[in-house]
């Protein structure tokens, strides 16, 4: 059963809803065996239909965990070995690409280039035996497992592995082994050209000052094979279940301690990143974040494990994940005061704080200095296309407020309020020993 969401709690989010500027936006909180829900807006706009605890959103990056999940329980029934070559499994990959080891295309460390910058028509991309046709893959942009740089390609190739191993399409295989075990009675996955009753409509913002507000969003990946991309498709009730499943380590039979463990680089350091999970600290304690938007919905989730709390923010809206971020750890302050980044006081300057916010403010073109990035950054760094995702785009100049550090192995995380022009954010740095960087990203 549904609660409804605090009166004051409500209130006191509509500055943040206007942040997120969708026509529909869709919030669920779960904490101590209760889910709270409560919808802002319009799922369509043209026939005026509501955001309710029925309708379903594109969860987009935000579930790419699930496409993890799915090669974990083929792991787990001995038919996979993330060990393995991707290419060992998926024999007709160009050989550039063959030899990336499963569990580098889990943890995006792979290397391999995003197909979105490959394919002509991104947002209708060509079946699997099209795909090998039509495009001459580049290489690698780095040797798998020395650095991080998340790529579609990844996501997309282990939608293949599961379909090829498993013997089933991936929604076929979501709909017989995952779903039903997890007690997510109507999850599924998108297909923008066909018609899925309650979902919300996908929406962008016009870029026309002279038009309306919001336009109608171009077909999203066209389904079942593309779904390994994400694409997932919950309403609040989903959410609430697959969250259940989560605060009890296992879904569908899988142990999940795999996804929420960070990944290990050829430098002998490792990133707070798992399956599918950004992973941080705060105040001394874990949580789990994810966020990410494609044409049309963006979402964001966040985990609190020692104050049990999990929220999920959905909107019909691409390009809304970084304010749906924000909005996941306002309302995790509220449920919990005091237990999110967000009270926290500035904390005293470092160097590397000045080095750091040079680095923003040319951070298209940053200079390739061994002296201020480690290796692992270098290595990111070294690939335009790898660039936008290794660094945060801010426009310059950018201010940084240090309120946050700990220490993890091999040097230190360091977490800065950043605002510039075009936003504001909340930022996690890693900084190895001799405080080159080796991390950065939106936390």
């Amino acid at each position: 059963m549904l609660d409804a969401l605090p009166v004051d709690t409500v209130q006191r989010l509509a500055g943040v809803i206007q942040e997120v500027g969708s026509p529909g936006v869709a919030l669920t909180v779960t904490s101590h065996g209760r889910t709270a829900f409560h919808g802002w807006g319009w799922a369509s706009l043209p026939f005026s239909v509501p955001v309710t605890a029925q309708t379903f959103f594109n969860l987009g990056p935000a579930s790419r965990h699930v496409t993890a999940l799915c090669v974990l329980r083929l792991a787990e029934d001995g038919l996979v070995d993330r060990g393995q070559s991707i290419g060992h499994y998926l024999p007709d990959l160009p050989p550039a690409w063959a030899d990336a080891p499963i569990q580098s295309l889990l943890t995006h460390t792979s290397g391999l280039p995003d197909y979105l910058d490959i394919l002509p028509d991104p947002f209708h991309p060509p079946r699997r035996d099209a795909f090998q046709r039509i495009t001459s893959p580049p290489p690698p942009r780095f040797s798998a497992g020395e650095a991080w740089a998340p790529s579609n390609t990844d996501d997309l190739l282990l939608g293949w592995l599961v379909e090829t191993v498993a013997k089933q399409p991936f929604a076929a295989f979501l709909a017989n082994r995952i779903f039903p075990q997890a007690y997510v009675p109507t999850g599924q996955t998108d297909a923008g050209e066909q018609i899925i009753e309650r979902r919300a409509e996908p929406y962008e913002r016009s870029r026309d000052s002279l038009g309306p507000t919001y336009i109608h969003a171009p077909l999203s990946y066209g389904g079942a094979p593309y779904a390994g991309t994400g694409g997932i498709l919950f309403d609040a009730d989903d959410i609430a279940r697959w969250d259940g499943g989560w605060k009890q380590g296992r879904i569908a039979a899988v142990d999940l301690a795999p996804m929420l463990a960070p990944t290990p680089l050829a430098t002998g350091r490792s990133i707070p990143y798992g399956l599918g999970w950004h992973l941080g600290q705060t105040r001394g304690r874990v949580y789990h974040l994810r966020a990410g938007s494609i044409p049309g919905y963006s979402a964001a989730t966040l985990r609190l494990p020692a104050d049990d709390i999990a929220v999920t923010v959905c909107a019909n809206v691409g390009g809304a994940d970084a304010a749906l971020r924000r909005m996941a750890w306002v309302v995790a302050e509220l449920s919990a005061p005091g237990g999110t980044p967000l009270t926290l006081a500035p904390i005293a300057a470092d160097p590397v704080d000045k080095r750091l916010a040079a680095i923003l403010d040319m951070s298209e073109a940053p200079r390739l200095d061994t002296k201020i990035f480690a290796p692992e950054m270098m290595a990111g760094l070294s690939d335009p296309t790898a660039r936008r995702d290794v660094l945060p785009a801010f426009k310059p100049p950018v201010t940084l407020t240090p309120i946050e550090e700990y220490s993890v192995q091999q040097g230190r995380m360091r977490r800065y309020r950043a605002v510039a022009p075009n936003g504001m954010d909340s930022l996690l740095a890693g900084f190895d020993k001799d405080d080159r960087l080796y991390w950065l990203q939106p936390h």
